[in-house]
């Protein structure tokens, strides 16, 4: 089976979108938790209720072929908010996983061994730091060159998740979950007084409003961006994958390859840590910044 993953969900009417760059990098826009309810997949037989924030995405190759991977874009409103969006460096094999929905469509018994093997490969990546040696090297070189496009995808698709969320709905105030001291030194605090000064944030308050989530202003972006991140624009969250990718091909960096596999982005993730520099300055440090923004500025 394993066709592309687009074409198989519409072959079996399952909604989605793919989202998509010119260098061939794509989002499916449906969590894995939805594609399942959607296909009628029991939990029972395969418990998806972990799956919600994690989306299928897919890099075509030179000949055509597709890696796949997932990413993890979770609202900053998730309890779990320090590690609000994750970029995975591992590929995985789809076909278990079709064959699980192709299934369940059809209205047949799932084998317990297809549905195993499904979850193995879907772990394989959520729990990336346990199989840090798998790593794919077509995802590696793609988020280590600075020219390449999928983090500013993945950062527009963050953005566009929260600013529908729930809160911001007729003109809500979010306020925010992190304290402001959790925000780095790194352009954070910064962006934060930038953002006072517009009357996007409310110091006092310490929440952010934003006027219509279907027609967000460029400040609108950069504080979503900021508290789905940390980062203080795209320049400072691409340069974050790209870091990461490079970091774990470093024989400087091989004790921490755990790490690396992926990157994890959010307020506070990586407790200030002065490599932080590398990527989220754009002064004498900001090696990744300025070259994604080199790269990037007139796109």
């Amino acid at each position: 089976m394993n066709i592309e993953m687009k074409d198989f969900l519409d072959k079996y009417g399952i909604s989605s979108n793919k989202l998509q760059t010119e260098d061939g990098y794509f989002i499916i826009d449906k969590s894995i938790a939805d594609i399942c309810k959607e296909a009628g997949v029991e939990t029972k037989v395969f418990d998806y209720e972990g799956y919600d924030d994690w989306y299928i995405t897919g890099l075509k190759k030179d000949d055509n072929s597709v890696v796949y991977s997932m990413i993890k874009v979770r609202e900053p409103m998730d309890e779990q908010k320090c590690k609000a969006i994750a970029v995975v460096f591992n590929s995985m094999d789809l076909s278990f996983f079709q064959k699980l929905l192709s299934d369940s469509k059809s209205g047949k018994e799932i084998d317990p061994d297809t549905a195993d093997s499904a979850k193995e490969q879907i772990n394989k990546l959520i729990h990336a730091e346990k199989f840090y040696k798998s790593h794919d090297k077509v995802l590696l070189d793609y988020f280590k060159d600075s020219k390449s496009d999928g983090s500013y995808l993945i950062a527009d698709f963050a953005i566009d998740k929260v600013a529908h969320d729930d809160v911001f709905k007729n003109g809500g105030v979010y306020k925010l979950p992190f304290e402001y001291r959790e925000f780095d030194e790194y352009g954070g605090k910064r962006t934060l007084e930038h953002l006072a000064h517009v009357g996007i944030y409310d110091k006092e308050e310490h929440s952010i409003k934003i006027s219509d989530p279907d027609n967000l202003t460029e400040d609108e972006k950069t504080a979503l961006l900021l508290i789905q991140t940390g980062d203080k624009d795209k320049y400072a969250y691409a340069a974050e994958n790209q870091f990461h990718a490079r970091a774990y091909s470093n024989p400087l960096f091989y004790p921490w390859r755990d790490r690396a596999i992926k990157s994890d982005a959010g307020v506070g993730e990586s407790c200030g840590l002065p490599y932080e520099k590398l990527f989220k300055e754009g002064g004498f440090w900001g090696i990744d910044y300025k070259e994604q923004y080199k790269a990037h500025k007139h796109k």
